[in-house]
């Protein structure tokens, strides 16, 4: 990339969802630092982008935001929602416009892949709202706090704790547990059908195990799948397109 600037193909440098570290291993041995970073940023992602957008800002690159709608769009019954209230009523303003207010709040450039009307229109018409309160930018940051106890990553699963969920603390805390017994059952269920396809026999007790052993598989599969994506969606999601 540094040589096609020097060629003259490009203007600038600019990269894409770099973290602190990365840009800090870029700056280190790059001739050109990158003039701008795109990383996902809304309410939900904040305290966990602070060392991303400090260094951005020490290091004059600008912080380009994208997904920032996320909240309204994937998660409209979360904190966030409920604290877009009151600067919707001050500003007489949409919560999406609430949202790119806070975005440049915090000194980043808003950006938008929406082919939605509205959406642009509510987009262009900030320019004639003032700025949000400090208060109220205070107000958005903790809504979207999450927890750290609230956030689990051990290499199986990233997931968040939905409340919504019954029982989910506990279905989390034996996850390794459920997946070992799906890894056996699957490993069982190979088993049967060989020893079965060798005898050629008629069906018996071990049929009937294996086809158990099928039903408990895929049903729990099914169940461990739906949990990770409706947990890890209210929180990762970019909320793209919209």
């Amino acid at each position: 990339m540094e040589q096609a600037k020097k060629d003259g193909i490009a203007k600038s440098i600019g990269v894409s969802n770099f973290d602190a570290k990365q840009l800090s291993d870029i700056v280190k041995i790059a001739k050109e630092v990158p003039v701008i970073n795109q990383i996902n940023l809304h309410p939900y992602l904040y305290q966990s982008s602070l060392d991303t957008l400090k260094f951005c800002n020490e290091n004059r690159i600008v912080v380009e935001a994208y997904g920032s709608l996320y909240p309204i769009t994937q998660y409209p019954d979360g904190p966030v929602t409920a604290a877009l209230i009151e600067p919707q009523h001050r500003l007489i303003a949409t919560a999406a416009q609430v949202l790119f207010l806070w975005v440049r709040a915090k000194g980043a450039v808003i950006v938008t892949t929406t082919n939605r009307s509205e959406r642009l229109v509510e987009y262009l018409a900030l320019g004639k709202l003032g700025p949000l309160y400090q208060a109220e930018v205070n107000a958005i940051d903790a809504a979207g706090a999450i927890p750290s106890s609230d956030i689990e990553s051990d290499g199986w699963l990233v997931i968040m704790t939905d409340p919504t969920i019954p029982h989910i603390d506990h279905i989390l805390k034996y996850r390794r547990f459920i997946s070992c017994i799906l890894i056996l059952q699957a490993t069982a269920l190979t088993y049967f059908v060989y020893v079965r396809s060798l005898r050629r026999a008629s069906p018996n007790w071990e049929t009937m195990v294996c086809a158990g052993s099928v039903t408990i598989f895929f049903t729990a599969s099914i169940l461990l799948t739906l949990i990770r994506r409706r947990a890890t969606a209210r929180v990762f999601g970019a909320g793209a397109n919209v």
